[in-house]
């Protein structure tokens, strides 16, 4: 919940509590990988920033 409830409420804080300090973030964006790092991404999180997005857990790969 650290994940969904940093990314939806402005809490970097919770996101990086959430990863390992050195992930990446991989997506796949029309066919073809997109990796950024965990920093760059936890980054771009602005403190007290709320989205209108409603996240959810579909898999975790261990």
């Amino acid at each position: 919940m650290d994940y969904i409830d940093g990314t939806a409420n402005g809490e970097p804080e919770k996101l990086k509590r959430a990863f390992h300090p050195d992930f990446n973030l991989y997506t796949i964006i029309n066919d073809s990988l997109r990796i950024r790092s965990g920093k760059k991404y936890i980054a771009n999180v602005k403190e007290g920033q709320k989205s209108n997005r409603i996240g959810g857990i579909i898999s975790i790969d261990y």
